[in-house]
């Protein structure tokens, strides 16, 4: 079985290598039964069981089918794509390929200059993540506190400002609004600037059942202009 490993790992090393520079986090090869076989992202990491944590997994394993979207694993969230693979028209288990939600965050600064985050329902953590790994990589969202944040390399600077933004009045509105399943957008002005929230809804790749929220930030002047204009206007 080794053996087995190591051509794997030589025959994907380069694809891995590539692929993480755009944001994969996660690529490993599965058995039939939904066991663990090589993980090319942690290589002495294998032969534990996912039928309990990885629903795309054991979905793919029993129906032979391909599935995509969004499933927290044993210790990292992802935007999953899991593959069956066959050979000579003979079932030899899945490929899980995942992307982490920091790649589209550091896509979305530089691409749209938005400070975008993930936050993640507490009770998806319940189960399938590990409490020490959980303390490293998440804490308590600003915006709801039924949510955890994603920590990234700025994560201490986009924090200080979101959190002048989120005032009482403000964080009642995301409340009310995050019962709701489709996204919703706020603003709040001050100055000479108005600032925009965007609250995009992620679904469970399970049940399709909400979860998780993208939350991008903007500042404009020219909105805040626009705001002021319309005042005027009905004076």
């Amino acid at each position: 079985m080794s053996l087995i490993r190591n051509n794997l790992y030589t025959h994907s090393k380069d694809q891995l290598q590539h692929l993480s520079k755009i944001g994969l986090n996660v690529m490993q090869f599965i058995i039939e039964y939904n066991t663990s076989f090589f993980r090319l992202h942690k290589p002495n990491k294998f032969g534990d069981s996912l039928t309990q944590v990885r629903y795309s997994v054991a979905y793919v394993n029993k129906n032979k089918k391909s599935i995509h979207g969004f499933e927290q694993g044993k210790v990292l969230h992802s935007f999953r794509n899991v593959f069956p693979i066959f050979f000579n028209n003979e079932y030899l288990g899945a490929i899980d390929i995942g992307f982490s939600a920091d790649s589209m965050q550091k896509k979305m600064l530089k691409v749209h200059k938005l400070d975008t985050h993930l936050i993640i329902n507490k009770h998806v953590f319940k189960v399938n993540v590990y409490k020490p790994d959980r303390e490293i990589k998440y804490t308590q969202s600003m915006e709801h506190d039924d949510y955890l944040c994603t920590v990234t390399d700025s994560f201490h600077e986009e924090m200080n400002s979101r959190e002048i933004l989120i005032n009482g009045h403000l964080k009642k509105e995301i409340y009310k609004n995050m019962n709701y399943s489709n996204g919703f957008s706020r603003y709040y002005h001050e100055g000479d600037y108005a600032y925009i929230i965007y609250f995009l809804p992620i679904r469970n790749i399970k049940n399709q059942k909400k979860v998780a929220y993208l939350v991008s930030y903007s500042e404009s002047s020219y909105l805040e202009t626009m705001l002021h204009q319309y005042v005027w206007l009905n004076i």
